[in-house]
């Protein structure tokens, strides 16, 4: 790899991950949230991670000499991909709770839907993981992959991504790995479709299914049509962790990268 793109992504992503802690240690700090609603702390902390990879992307570009078009966000089929990977993200996360329940891991609570909660939380979470998309694969993917090999890359690029998430709270082995995979799978898809919006969609209602079912995402509590209990912490519900800290998590990410790289070899056949 050429010794400025390289260093130029490592300085960027340290930028964006101290940024996003930032973000993180400012909008739920005691001083904000007893100043103004959880709603409104949902679209805050939304708005600021969008600006927070915009604040890194664009210099760096500019540095670069890219145009933002790298990024993949140009498609004539943007609208498709986009929704292939909602389906796709909400179908697995459905088939985890439903695995699980099977199992008897879990019990579901009737609550009190909260529509402002859940309308803002999805708010904040459709923006989070565009953000996270847009630096991790539209910016440091398409960077490194202009002299690497793109098996490295993505594995490069999802081992980064991993650094965002290491800090979450009860996080464990299996969920890193499970965030690795899904990571992986998202790489692959932006590589394999060109376009940015097949993994954003993917993200964002993978994201949003576990919220919306109960589940906890990546270890933070959000609003629910239900509450999911544990009848015990292990590998199967994935414990406080969420879905991402389960073996059926990893099973059902094992699978799409099983399909998926067997159909990137049978279209090159």
């Amino acid at each position: 790899m050429k010794i400025k793109i390289v260093l130029s992504v490592i300085f960027a992503t340290i930028i964006f991950v101290a940024l996003m802690f930032l973000v993180d240690f400012f909008t739920f700090s005691d001083f904000l949230t007893n100043s103004v609603s959880t709603p409104v702390i949902f679209i805050i902390y939304g708005l600021l991670s969008l600006l927070a990879a915009a604040i890194v992307i664009v210099p760096f570009c500019f540095f670069l000499k890219d145009n933002v078009k790298i990024l993949g966000l140009k498609s004539n089929k943007w609208h498709h991909n986009l929704l292939k990977g909602a389906l796709l993200g909400i179908c697995c996360i459905i088939a985890g709770l439903i695995v699980i329940y099977f199992f008897g891991n879990i019990e579901i609570q009737n609550i009190p839907v909260r529509w402002t909660f859940i309308i803002t939380s999805f708010f904040m979470t459709a923006l989070c993981a565009t953000s996270e998309e847009l630096f991790f694969r539209g910016f440091v993917q398409s960077q490194f992959m202009k002299s690497s090999k793109p098996f490295w890359v993505i594995l490069l690029t999802s081992l980064m991504f991993v650094l965002l998430h290491i800090f979450n709270q009860d996080i464990t082995l299996l969920s890193v790995i499970n965030i690795f995979l899904a990571s992986i799978l998202l790489g692959f898809s932006f590589y394999h479709t060109k376009s940015l919006y097949f993994p954003i969609g993917l993200h964002i209602f993978w994201n949003s299914a576990q919220s919306f079912l109960g589940f906890s995402v990546s270890g933070e509590a959000e609003p629910s049509f239900w509450k999911l209990t544990l009848k015990n912490e292990n590998i199967i519900n994935g414990g406080n962790f969420g879905f991402e800290g389960s073996i059926i998590c990893t099973l059902i990410l094992l699978g799409l990268l099983a399909i998926s790289l067997y159909s990137s070899l049978k279209a090159k056949k």
